[in-house]
């Protein structure tokens, strides 16, 4: 009994030691996430940084950022040695507390030698094995930290929903799209502002050309129209409604888009070519046609004549 009193201090040791784990795991998460973000961003633009001069302002900035972790690792890893120490100590000074009460019960003939060595080996190694649970408390604290990021990602519930029925359903736009005062931001980067206060006008049938360095926004204004995100504040009207008011799935079976750099995908030209068309039965003919106003069916034509020309 006396040696058990020591017992629920030790466990206090070692969760404690766990909880601070925990929440070191969590912010060194975070942190090495923005670092990551900017690292991936930066890689992604090299063409951009190095023609305006500006690697060494990236390098500085990342600097900043991991020096800024390493400040706050080491305050943390401070708290946990010490409680890592301490649950040490405690069941050292519990193995003491066992030989020295032990013994002045042997020396007054109340317990035998046998019956020393049983308690003691009952309580203190029990209590040890208990302490020794929360040795796996770093991997605890990731697998904690890992479930949680999972079910983070398992129960979100994305504000533009492509498989929500919601919305008005158009059967035919003609194609008059507005932006009214658009503000915008992209959630990862709340305090920077990409659009800022967007109003533009285009008519059927009218070309217009978005025109600025890279980051002013024009890959952003047509994700915006494309409804991949949402304005922070003003609206987007084609036709005269609000895109937002619109059935997602319905509306972008009106877009269409050529990027800058088209990718492929893995099958054959048709898939490629019909690829989020929710319609599989598009006669052949109408593919064509669809290659012919795009100036690629010629390509195609040609391509696949000189593979069959290789191969004979």
């Amino acid at each position: 009994m006396v040696c058990s009193a020591t017992i629920p201090v030790l466990l206090l040791c070692g969760f404690a030691r766990f909880w601070v784990l925990a929440r070191f795991q969590s912010r060194a998460g975070k942190a090495y996430q923005d670092s990551a973000a900017l690292a991936c961003e930066a890689v992604s633009a090299v063409a951009t940084i190095a023609s305006l001069g500006k690697e060494q302002k990236i390098c500085e900035d990342y600097h900043a950022m991991m020096k800024a972790q390493i400040t706050k690792s080491l305050q943390s890893i401070l708290q946990t040695s010490l409680l890592y120490a301490a649950s040490q100590s405690f069941g050292l000074l519990c193995m003491a507390l066992g030989f020295w009460y032990g013994g002045t019960l042997i020396v007054a003939r109340e317990y035998s030698m046998f019956q020393f060595f049983v308690c003691f080996a009952s309580v203190i190694f029990s209590a040890q094995s208990a302490g020794a649970l929360f040795s796996f408390a770093p991997d605890m604290a990731k697998s904690r930290q890992a479930a949680q990021q999972l079910k983070k990602i398992w129960y979100r519930e994305p504000e533009i929903d492509w498989w929500s029925d919601a919305g008005e359903k158009v059967e035919h736009l003609r194609g008059s799209v507005e932006f009214r005062d658009v503000y915008f931001s992209y959630p990862t980067r709340t305090e920077q502002l990409v659009l800022q206060g967007l109003s533009l006008k285009v008519e059927p049938g009218q070309f217009i050309a978005l025109v600025g360095p890279s980051g002013c926004g024009k890959s952003t204004a047509l994700g915006l129209i494309e409804r991949f995100y949402s304005p922070t504040s003003g609206d987007i009207f084609v036709d005269g409604k609000s895109i937002s008011s619109l059935n997602i799935r319905e509306y972008r079976n009106h877009l269409a888009i050529v990027m800058q750099e088209p990718a492929l995908f893995s099958g054959t030209i048709r898939e490629n070519i019909l690829l989020g068309i929710s319609d599989e039965h598009i006669e052949e003919n109408a593919v064509i046609e669809a290659c012919k106003k795009a100036n690629i069916h010629d390509f195609i034509v040609s391509s696949v004549t000189i593979a069959f020309l290789r191969l004979s």
